[in-house]
């Protein structure tokens, strides 16, 4: 009876054990919960603004709600006059992540977070009327946990050679990237080393943009036929 008292106290023991191991985040071989992948998705896009001083882009698909759901909006355009001068997504002040222009060519990440609903008023003055389209592009970002964009600017005279490349940012491990280009004239890209999420034909300028959620550092470009004045921004962002 000794024997087998000895022995179930020893099993209850060794449960114990085990169970405490199991879900005490500090003992190595523990099992812990760790944060999920950063989600970036292209939602919705459009061309719009040529002969006035605003690009709107009226219910636009910003993706499913979520708590942490931040809607970010890629505008690129060009025009040696026509800087922004406000930036709103459904209806209050959007933070601004990263721009940069280059003779005229301009492109810019602007980002606001939006809990609820699955559509979103986006309005973008400017302090001259534009003498082409703009592009916008809305993204869903989530899982960044409030984590500060690393953010890149690229510039391209006319010049320089017909692509631009990003060399200056890292897609974090389980981070993603989003990039957008300005370009002088209204000549395709061809993107490497991400996604094209669209490629738009603005009239006599072009605007485009891709994402990755590869991580790593790697050139990134966007290849045109000409060379001709172009800007792009880039932001990566992290899980917490």
């Amino acid at each position: 009876m000794k024997l087998l008292l000895k022995v179930l106290l020893l099993f209850t023991l060794a449960l114990s054990l085990s169970s405490w191991i199991a879900i005490n985040p500090y003992v190595s071989g523990s099992s812990s919960s760790s944060s999920s992948p950063v989600s970036l998705i292209e939602t919705d896009n459009t061309r719009t603004g040529n002969g006035t001083t605003h690009a709107d882009f009226n219910n636009a698909f910003i993706g499913s709600a979520a708590a942490d759901r931040v809607v970010c909006v890629a505008v690129a355009w060009f025009d040696t006059n026509a800087s922004v001068d406000d930036f709103e997504i459904d209806g209050s002040d959007a933070t601004h992540i990263v721009s940069t222009n280059i003779n005229g060519a301009k492109a810019r990440i602007n980002c606001r977070a939006v809990a609820s609903g699955t559509t979103a008023d986006i309005s973008v003055d400017f302090d001259a009327n534009l003498d082409d389209n703009v592009s916008i592009g809305v993204f869903r970002l989530s899982g960044t946990g409030g984590s500060t964009a690393n953010v890149d600017e690229e510039e391209e005279t006319a010049s320089s050679d017909n692509q631009i490349e990003f060399n200056n940012i890292t897609v974090p491990t389980d981070g993603a990237a989003l990039y957008v280009v300005a370009g002088a004239n209204d000549n395709s890209n061809s993107w490497n080393n991400a996604n094209e999420a669209y490629d738009h034909d603005l009239g006599a300028s072009r605007g485009s943009a891709a994402i990755s959620s590869t991580a790593g550092s790697y050139n990134v470009k966007a290849d045109s036929t000409n060379n001709v004045a172009r800007a792009g921004v880039a932001a990566a962002w992290s899980p917490p």
